[in-house]
């Protein structure tokens, strides 16, 4: 473990990962089963109980910035960011758990990048190396058809209201200039297909990066209720 550990250790990210470890306990695993098509090179962190972190990914790398995205944030979650365990419980039951639960990792990962990037940045690595996905196309005409292929039914749950948070996230999530585009028309399509429930995410979207808090969980939460009562009216509930 502690081999595999400094392989992702440089002078940029030693200090961060000693002081981290002096309040939690971090594992590094390499996953043995293949990747999902298209998560090649996707790095993931787990909270387990409230000292403990385990770090995984799929495909050796020869950079530490994947790593050290991870321990940021771990950083974050020590300071009061909550991660998807602390929220899961919430959305246990009911149409929340319909709306949410396949999406909640997905939402708490992209609401902590805004509150650690500059971190990152000042640490020493580049803008590229933040998203292991930087380069990768968004394919909008696909993502579009996910959306609509469901999103008018009714009931819970449903892929098409899955895909156009997701999707939206993923927009917002973007730093690569080269795919601006294409996430100017993913956002276009989005508020034309549901402008309530777009400004449902954009105004908590903005309320949370233009906050000087990491403290998530009110955001998070507020963004649900709002969500699921959304849904309600328009399934005339």
């Amino acid at each position: 473990m502690t081999n595999l550990i400094n392989k992702y250790l440089d002078n940029r990210n030693t200090k961060l990962f000693n002081d981290l470890s002096n309040k939690f306990k971090i594992d590094l695993f390499k996953i043995e089963e293949p990747a999902p098509v298209g998560r090649e090179y996707i790095w993931q962190c787990l909270q387990i109980g409230t000292d403990q972190f385990r770090v995984s990914y799929y495909t050796d790398i020869d950079s530490t910035a994947s790593f050290t995205h991870e321990l940021l944030h771990i950083d974050l979650i020590g300071k009061g960011f909550s991660s998807f365990s602390e929220i899961l419980p919430y959305i246990s039951e009911g149409d929340k758990n319909l709306l949410f639960q396949p999406i909640i990792g997905h939402i708490c990962n992209i609401y902590a990048h805004p509150k650690f990037y500059q971190y990152f940045i000042d640490l020493g690595y580049k803008n590229h190396e933040f998203l292991t996905d930087y380069n990768d196309k968004l394919k909008v005409d696909d993502i579009i058809s996910n959306i609509n292929f469901q999103f008018d039914t009714l009931g819970l749950p449903n892929k098409g209201i899955w895909h156009y948070i997701t999707s939206f996230y993923t927009a917002k999530d973007n730093r690569n200039p080269e795919k601006e585009v294409e996430c100017v028309t993913l956002l276009r399509f989005l508020q034309s297909k549901d402008p309530i429930l777009f400004n449902i995410l954009d105004n908590n979207w903005n309320s949370w990066i233009s906050s000087k808090r990491v403290e998530s969980k009110e955001f998070i939460l507020h963004l649900f209720d709002q969500t699921e009562k959304w849904n309600s009216g328009r399934t005339g509930r």
